[in-house]
């Protein structure tokens, strides 16, 4: 079964205790765009950490310094996308290995180009996976209805597999309706955002597909 990871995009403590009761271990702390304080991001750490949870920060590629003041903190995994090419990713990699040995990036695959270029990523040292950002990449090759899993495009199942034959783990965005599919088996991580199967204030749980 893939590793599910949840976005509650709310920190508040009742929630997250809500969602770890339902079964979620795995945490996305979404620092994109900077919409979370610097308090609140500590606690969030602290908080699932002291829960025995795992977090995954995504951080922008652009931001390398954040990378290392987490890591500090005991962040282990970041999810970073706006990579332009594997060469940016070997150059983040390296600046975050300099400060934490044992972190690891998940590169964020947003464009056909960077997609292409998997076996390159493979080769990164600090690199654990990639992650396939559907909606970027679905607007570069023209499918306007990617919420429609019979649209997906057929290359991200392919460049999956090609990540995982290579030894990276290979992630993806999942919706509800994608359940039953036989999209989410091509991938080891699924990333679910709360708002999109749960109502506010609700804890839906994780479920095998």
């Amino acid at each position: 079964m893939p590793e599910q990871w949840i976005n509650p995009v709310a920190w508040a403590p009742k929630l997250i205790d809500q969602l770890m009761g339902r079964g979620w271990k795995t945490f996305q702390l979404d620092l994109e765009g900077g919409l979370l304080s610097d308090d609140t991001i500590g606690w969030a750490i602290g908080f699932v950490q002291a829960r025995g949870a795992e977090l995954v920060a995504r951080v922008p590629a652009d931001q390398l310094p954040l990378m290392r003041q987490l890591a500090r903190h005991g962040v282990g995994r970041f999810l970073v996308p706006g990579c332009a090419d594997a060469v940016e990713v070997e150059a983040l990699a390296r600046g975050l290995r300099a400060q934490a040995p044992s972190a690891r990036i998940v590169a964020m695959i947003e464009s056909l180009s960077l997609m292409r270029e998997v076996p390159q990523i493979a080769r990164v040292e600090g690199v654990g996976g990639v992650h396939f950002g559907l909606v970027d990449l679905c607007r570069e090759m023209g499918i306007a209805r990617w919420r429609d899993a019979d649209q997906l495009p057929r290359e991200v199942l392919d460049r999956a597999g090609e990540a995982r034959a290579l030894g990276l783990t290979a992630g993806s965005y999942m919706l509800p309706a994608w359940r039953g599919t036989p999209w989410p088996a091509h991938f080891d991580v699924l990333s679910h955002l709360l708002a999109e199967f749960a109502v506010p204030g609700s804890a839906a749980a994780p479920r095998s597909n």
